[in-house]
């Protein structure tokens, strides 16, 4: 296994969302509490399939989304752990509201293609309120930005003069490497932060001053939706 993945951190976010513990993730895998600490602290980068295995099964994810070697995001991860909670009749419900719901989304054509595009309700202190509902799609040249599969509207001018007003920020549903910029999300309010590797620590640095930098303590709170990777502009 390559460490790019980060195993790790993935390790660690995935257990404080699922509410376990070192000692009951141990148990119910039937790992030992010194391989769960081994691979939490990075020091065992490639525990075997058997143990990865193991690990994905209670936390209710895929090999790929422990590893973080797909773009898939945590929501979906949890829908996926929802969705095998559900009996057949609450599959059945789920499937017909989500078929009722793709039939109101644009379709794909030939010279297009359409990506979700997060606008914010409002903005609160440093960050911006995301509501679901607000979302829209946005149809993009189907050649532009091919990695792009989820953008952010910009509201207001107060991240000028590195985004306009209507400005559209394109988004890669990965985690960032050192010095990119990617958008966090924590209590449905979103931020615009640089992911840094200071001292063997990660730090969220804002891309103005005036901003509030993620506090150490905090950064396992905020969820990551992706890695920006350009800008959509209103005219395109």
């Amino acid at each position: 296994m390559n460490n790019q993945y980060n195993l790790a951190e993935r390790l660690k976010f995935l257990m404080k969302l699922r509410g376990f513990t070192i000692s009951e993730l141990a148990a119910d895998a039937n790992i030992s509490e010194d391989t769960i600490k081994a691979i939490r602290s990075g020091r065992t980068l490639n525990p075997g399939i058997n143990i990865l295995v193991s690990i994905a099964d209670v936390l209710e994810c895929t090999i790929d989304n422990l590893i973080d070697r797909t773009h898939s995001d945590d929501s979906e991860t949890e829908l996926l752990r929802k969705w095998r909670s559900l009996d057949s009749h609450g599959r059945n419900l789920a499937m017909l509201l989500i078929d009722n719901e793709l039939s109101k989304q644009p379709a794909f054509t030939n010279s297009t293609r359409v990506i979700r595009c997060i606008v914010p309700s409002a903005y609160i202190g440093n960050g911006a309120l995301y509501d679901s509902k607000r979302d829209e799609y946005i149809s993009i040249p189907a050649n532009y930005m091919k990695n792009a599969s989820l953008a952010v509207k910009i509201l207001g001018d107060s991240l000028i003069p590195s985004y306009f007003q209507d400005d559209i920020l394109a988004i890669e549903e990965r985690s960032p490497r050192p010095e990119e910029t990617a958008l966090y999300l924590k209590d449905n309010i979103t931020y615009i932060r640089k992911y840094m590797v200071m001292n063997g620590r990660p730090r969220l640095i804002p891309p103005f001053a005036a901003n509030n930098e993620v506090e150490l303590k905090n950064i396992s709170e905020y969820s990551c939706l992706g890695t920006i990777i350009g800008v959509i502009r209103h005219s395109v």
